[in-house]
């Protein structure tokens, strides 16, 4: 292996967002925008994602990396979950334009696909089941 390493190419992460459950359904039309809506980002250990009681008008879904889920309650720390590749962080921002209401943390190195509301809801006026689709999930 050390003389003939093996290489693949990773997918980038508007391909992952596009072929995650979710979306995997749509028009191609509504595919592209949201290929084109999603800017990739990239997380640290550490790092936070997302913080508890900010305004937010964006979602994220991981690529890949993993993300601690913790929620402030009677002045301690409370661990929710562990999101991984895949996973959609706030979404509810999306729907109901509320403050968030926990903080995500990368774990792992992370690579993020953020979607602003403004491009969701533009491809939202193409594909409208998308939106019952998002409610549910959330």
């Amino acid at each position: 292996l050390m003389y003939a390493p093996h290489r693949e190419e990773l997918p980038e992460t508007a391909d992952i967002v596009c072929n995650m459950p979710l979306f995997r359904d749509l028009e191609p039309e509504a595919l592209a925008q949201l290929a084109k809506a999603t800017e990739e980002m990239f997380f640290s250990p550490g790092d936070i994602v997302i913080t508890e009681g900010d305004e937010s008008d964006c979602m994220y879904v991981i690529a890949r990396g993993a993300a601690a889920v913790t929620k402030q309650s009677r002045g301690k720390e409370i661990f929710l979950d562990t999101l991984c590749g895949g996973d959609i962080v706030g979404e509810m921002a999306l729907l109901t334009g509320e403050k968030r209401n926990a903080t995500v943390q990368a774990v792992t190195t992370a690579t993020v696909g953020r979607i602003d509301r403004a491009s969701f809801r533009q491809i939202m006026k193409h594909a409208r089941s998308l939106r019952a689709r998002v409610w549910t999930a959330f």
